[in-house]
């Protein structure tokens, strides 16, 4: 067959699916059932779903992504198109209702693009950084009904994804780098579309998803080895989960994970910190109401982080990789404990005293970086990153109990995870991953004083790799969600500190990509070009010189420099190289390409 790249530039393929998609405003149990019986015939034919992943056929993984991305785009037009017509209505009924909040996810009509992170697309906003008009929204509408043997099949063909994931993941060493291939690549992006119907699946029949994540949990409570499969727990990362169904959940698991066994409790613990995560990024007014009224989450989250407390005792050290971290998105689903144990509140409650014990020993970990510790000092660095993040969401003027934590681990944190002489630890993507986080939430908390340590130590020229990296991807997620949060600041006020730098770090590695320096480290090198052609497509500016005196010749560069992305054999450079150059062509940034003596004689030889 043809590959998937050339068969999705095909005007006639594209007119097709654009024309399906536009069609599933009114016809989506249709148009899924139909694709969700293609998508399984194409799966029947191999064993694509249990095989090593070195010998899935490349033509069955680009038939199904191509099938997935079309059903992908179908429920989400769908998503779309409905609530569209709900706000008309409400608009319709009362022309006077109370404004949005940025948070909501009705403003623009935005349905979450779900990730290979599971981080949705942050709904834009206009409030310019005014905390004080910030209110949370109502809830955003879920999608209508499907009828429960549609959802229950789509389901159903769609969970064997989790498995191919599930294989994946289990096939990547985890002393060494994540693989970078073709078919690492497919598989992401299988699981992503997948994911996203799944989440569409999960809010319009959420009974649905909810009975077969309990039935696999009873399975698994059932069986008697420690190899009974797990991967349909992976269901709950790519749910809708709300403030009520996050509550089911979690009651679910306090009357059932000590039944587990301990590989299955290990994963469901893994599953479900990134489970509460999606409740934070997608219904971040639910979790800001949360912090502002030191109410406990529903569903007995407290009663679970003392059962998870008792498992990591009976295991420690070998649980905590899955338990500590779980244990601090418990507490933080606990404002008022959480309160008391940061403050050392001395009662003679013992579950409170559990939580103090807790974040002494995270406090303890982290700063006993020592050899035969340092495996528990990684650990609580994930913790505390994850109490960095939160921190984020909630005002600065709120007195939040989880913003006065970050300032007595700032410094270790730092240390542990920017050590020039030894990059954390191993320079892979999950690390990348972790670094990236804190640099973006530790810069939305305190922004002076992160560009005086952090940014500067990034930018130094023999810097890591994997620094440079990490500030650019941290500057990506910045820049695009600079308006989701009202307290956030904006990403303008980088531009000076970073414009400069930047430009220099694209240019030379377009000039000298080839050289030992960058061959050395040409996941990395591929990966800081890409990111920063987004960048640069989110903020343009960022890359277009207005300071200078000769700022045409510099503009001249860096566009003929992006240019040549577009012979770049990857596929992904180039797809950005053009979107960011199509972005340069606005009418107002061709103003600012050279002086107004000569922008016209610029233009034209660019």
């Amino acid at each position: 067959g043809r590959k998937l790249e050339i068969l999705e530039q095909d005007p006639l393929i594209l007119q097709t699916v654009n024309s399906i998609v536009e069609l599933s405003r009114f016809k989506l149990g249709t148009i899924a059932n139909n694709l969700t019986q293609l998508l399984e015939g194409v799966s029947q034919n191999t064993t694509a779903i249990t095989a090593i992943i070195s010998d899935l056929p490349a033509e069955v993984l680009q038939s199904q992504l191509f099938i997935l991305k079309i059903l992908s785009a179908c429920t989400t037009h769908h998503w779309k198109f409905y609530r569209g017509t709900l706000q008309k209505e409400l608009d319709a009924l009362s022309k006077n209702s109370p404004e949005t909040s940025p948070t909501s996810p009705t403003v623009n009509n935005e349905i979450p693009s779900v990730t290979n992170d599971q981080q949705p697309a942050p709904p834009t906003s206009n409030y310019n950084g005014n905390a004080r008009r910030f209110r949370p929204p109502r809830s955003w509408d879920d999608p209508p009904q499907l009828e429960e043997a549609l959802a229950t099949y789509i389901l159903n063909v769609l969970s064997k994804f989790l498995h191919l994931m599930a294989n994946h993941d289990d096939s990547i060493p985890s002393s060494g780098p994540a693989s970078v291939g073709a078919t690492a690549d497919i598989i992401s992006e299988i699981y992503k579309n997948a994911g996203r119907v799944i989440f569409y699946i999960s809010a319009s029949n959420w009974s649905v998803v909810f009975s077969r994540i309990r039935n696999r949990i009873s399975h698994l409570a059932a069986a008697g080895d420690n190899l009974a499969e797990t991967a349909e727990l992976r269901l709950l990362e790519v749910s809708d989960l709300n403030s009520i169904r996050l509550s089911m959940v979690l009651q679910e698991l306090c009357d059932s994970i000590s039944t587990l066994r301990k590989p299955a409790q290990m994963v469901m613990a893994t599953v479900l910190r990134k489970a509460i995560w999606n409740w934070i990024e997608v219904f971040p007014a639910e979790f800001v109401t949360l912090c502002q009224t030191q109410r406990r989450m529903g569903g007995n989250p407290e009663r679970l982080f003392e059962i998870c407390n008792t498992l990591v005792a009976n295991n420690f050290p070998n649980s905590c990789k899955a338990f500590w971290p779980l244990q601090t998105m418990l507490l933080i689903l606990c404002p008022d404990l959480l309160f008391s144990a940061a403050m050392h509140d001395k009662t003679s409650n013992t579950n409170r005293k559990t939580q103090n014990q807790f974040l002494e020993r995270l406090k303890n970990a982290l700063r006993n970086n020592t050899r035969g510790q340092r495996g528990l000092a990684d650990i609580a660095a994930i913790c505390y990153v994850d109490i960095c993040k939160a921190s984020t969401y909630v005002n600065y003027s709120d007195s939040s109990t989880l913003r006065s934590i970050v300032p007595d681990i700032e410094d270790e944190l730092k240390s542990k995870l920017f050590n020039p002489a030894c990059p954390f630890p191993n320079e892979n993507r999950v690390d990348h991953r972790l670094m990236t986080d804190c640099l973006t939430a530790l810069f939305r908390l305190n922004p002076r004083k992160t560009q005086e340590s952090l940014i500067s130590l990034c930018l130094q020229d023999n810097a890591p790799s994997a620094f440079k990296l990490v500030l650019v991807k941290s500057c990506n997620s910045i820049a695009s969600e600079e308006n989701r949060l009202p307290w956030n600041l904006q990403f303008s006020s980088m531009r000076p500190i970073l414009a400069g730098p930047f430009r220099k770090l694209f240019q030379d590695i377009m000039s000298n990509g080839d050289k030992p320096v960058w061959n050395r480290y040409k996941a990395e090198k591929t990966e800081i070009i890409l990111n920063l052609l987004r960048l640069y497509r989110t903020d343009p500016k960022l890359a277009i010189v207005v300071e200078s005196q000769d700022h045409s010749k510099d503009n001249q560069s860096i566009i003929l420099a992006i240019n040549d992305c577009l012979n770049d054999p990857n596929v992904a450079i180039r797809t950005a190289a053009a979107e960011t150059l199509l972005e340069f062509h606005n009418v107002e940034l061709i103003e600012l390409w050279g002086s107004p003596d000569n922008k016209m004689q610029l233009f034209w030889p660019i």
